[in-house]
């Protein structure tokens, strides 16, 4: 009986070192360390950030803020920053593919200098419909959209001109370019690409790391 039950224990633990062993195998292939360089260019110290920057999981996505399913996906991300507390960050860069978005995202990075940068955001893509029309965009019409968010439109304006500002987006759609990036929303988790994408895809891939 004795004799038994030592084997049962055995071909337990054996069972159990081989199911760990694969898990470890598993997470070494699919977090490959990443260079300095491609740290810094997915998340280089002036994009702006949700989360605390010593999170376990980090979160990069490139958005357009005239894309429809960016504007859906931006309070999920958020949440997803809230629900994961402490554990997650969200790095957020740009990839203005629609023509004219480049002028609405001189407006949030202008933003930052009155502290309204996530006011403007989370604005712009709740009202998208307001100044986006068939995929076109009219700036224009989404200085009433930021006024109404909080912020001084003259002085936006005056910031804007900032040659910073034009610097950010240059470096963005760059990098964007290196990445492989060709639509909106793009994620990597950890360095790692969205492959299939959707939002249970997204989550899945985030857990895995957690």
């Amino acid at each position: 009986m004795n004799q038994r039950i030592v084997v049962v224990l055995s071909v337990v633990l054996l069972v159990g070192g081989f199911i760990f062993g694969a898990k470890q195998y598993q997470a070494s292939q699919k977090t490959p360390a990443m260079t300095k360089e491609e740290q810094t260019r997915l998340m280089p110290s002036y994009a702006p950030t949700l989360g605390p920057s010593d999170a376990k999981v980090t979160l990069v996505e490139f958005f357009d803020p005239a894309c429809g399913t960016c504007a859906q996906f931006s309070p999920l991300t958020k949440a997803l920053v809230k629900e994961y507390d402490g554990k997650l960050r969200l790095v957020l860069r740009y990839a203005p593919f629609h023509e004219g978005s480049e002028a609405v995202v001189q407006m949030i990075e202008a933003a930052k200098a009155q502290g309204k940068y996530w006011e403007a955001l989370s604005a712009l893509l709740a009202e998208q419909a307001t100044w986006v029309f068939n995929h076109r965009v009219y700036p224009e019409r989404a200085w009433p959209v930021l006024e109404r968010a909080g912020v001084d439109i003259e002085a936006l304006k005056l910031a804007m001109q900032d040659p910073q500002i034009q610097a950010i987006i240059t470096q963005d759609i760059a990098d964007a370019k290196a990445l492989g990036v060709t639509k909106t929303p793009s994620f990597f988790v950890n360095g790692t690409p969205l492959e299939r994408f959707g939002y249970d895809p997204l989550v899945k891939l985030i857990k895995s790391y957690m």
